[in-house]
């Protein structure tokens, strides 16, 4: 829920340990592991390439401004 309540550019670290810097633009939905569909978050880092994530993708988020 994090991500959803800031535009302020952030490292969202992923549970495979990768790292992305960016901010937030908007919602989206994804597939959890069971296969429900749930809310995500639609991220674009800042070399402009677009992720979308749910919750169940995230270990961590630092706010970096």
């Amino acid at each position: 829920d994090q991500i959803e309540l800031s535009d302020k550019r952030m490292k969202v670290t992923c549970k495979d340990g990768t790292e992305y810097i960016g901010k937030s633009i908007g919602d989206c939905q994804g597939t959890d592991v069971d296969g429900e569909d749930v809310d995500g978050v639609r991220f674009e880092t800042d070399e402009g390439i677009e992720y979308d994530f749910i919750e169940d993708d995230i270990e961590k988020i630092e706010f970096l401004d």
